[in-house]
């Protein structure tokens, strides 16, 4: 049920709010996580030789990989032809395929060591409102650069990295008080995510920042 929760439920919203075109850049996000999985185990083993902190982790390598490979996958699969609001919404997409396939593949894993339902559900909960709302909001603020006039494409892609790095770290610490900080980083990205749509109303996708 989990399963269906965090990785099938999501991808039948789209379709059925969007169409079956919104399967593409759902396509994307999943492609980017199973490709984030192999490079960002790779890059731990190497980072770690230099730094065992989880947050420094995560800023270095969790935050950048994901959503740089994000990025390259809509750039590629997708473009940035549309009208800025469809950018937008391929971004916001592209982070649902990410996360839900992100969820389901930690769900799968949590449902073989945890045998009481009852904590296998809670975790799903906690995920569907942290990780993935977190992916959620980085999506805009990855590709606000293609969909807002005056805003370079770099700036965005910084930001998403930056901002999807800190979130990261902050849960890494495990303290109480930073944890309720990320959440409340998930609250802020939402309403920048909703001023990026709204900003972007009617303005043509672009393939450069000028």
């Amino acid at each position: 049920m989990a399963f269906l929760v965090l990785f099938v439920l999501p991808v039948v919203a789209i379709v059925s709010a969007w169409g079956w075109r919104g399967l593409l850049p759902v396509g994307c996000g999943i492609g980017a996580m199973i490709a984030a999985y192999f490079i960002e185990v790779a890059l731990l083993r190497y980072v770690s030789g230099f730094t065992e902190s989880p947050a420094v982790q995560a800023m270095l390598v969790i935050g950048p990989t994901e959503e740089l490979l994000k990025y390259g996958a809509l750039a590629a699969a997708v473009g940035w032809t549309g009208s800025g609001r469809q950018v937008v919404l391929a971004s916001l997409f592209c982070a649902i395929g990410f996360a839900s396939a992100e969820n389901a593949l930690y769900m799968l894993g949590s449902g073989r060591s945890i045998a009481d339902p009852v904590g296998v559900a809670t975790i799903a909960i906690v995920r569907l409102l942290m990780p993935f709302m977190m992916h959620v909001a980085a999506g805009p603020l990855l590709v606000s650069g293609h969909a807002i006039p005056g805003i370079h494409p770099v700036v965005g892609i910084v930001a998403a990295c930056l901002y999807h790095g800190a979130y990261d770290a902050l849960l890494a610490s495990g303290r109480d008080q930073l944890v309720r900080l990320a959440f409340g980083m998930i609250i802020g990205g939402l309403i920048t995510a909703a001023i990026i749509y709204r900003l972007a109303a009617g303005g043509k996708g672009r393939s450069h920042g000028r």
